[in-house]
């Protein structure tokens, strides 16, 4: 299988931790918006799923200097491919991830292949 991307228009937004107290739990509703929109984008591109090894690169253009960290960006993409681009996350066993400042038109680029082996 060959390279596969997509990319998705917007801020993007990074995974943020479970919020709640006690044992109710909530996902923050930016993060949850924007990992639908990860998913729609990859099926859009009718990204086919990968039996074997990931790589994975995902090229977020922010647009703002101050912004997430770029494990967390990742961590997003990650999250919103499983039973999508992977069976499961795990699958991943090389990732390029760099977050650009881009103030004209923020957006993710994400790009998937099959390592062989």
């Amino acid at each position: 299988m060959g390279e596969q991307s997509f990319t998705v228009k917007g801020q993007p937004v990074p995974w943020k931790r479970t919020q709640g107290a006690g044992k109710r739990r909530y996902t923050h509703p930016q993060y949850r918006a924007w990992k639908g929109l990860i998913q729609v984008a990859a099926r859009a591109a009718r990204i086919a799923c990968i039996e074997g090894p990931v790589c994975l690169e995902v090229e977020a253009r922010v647009g703002n200097r101050k912004f997430a960290d770029v494990d967390n960006l990742a961590k997003a993409v990650l999250d919103a491919l499983e039973g999508i681009a992977y069976a499961n996350d795990r699958q991943v066993c090389e990732l390029h991830a760099t977050r650009v400042l881009d103030r004209e038109a923020p957006r993710l680029c994400v790009t998937i292949r099959e390592v062989a082996g």
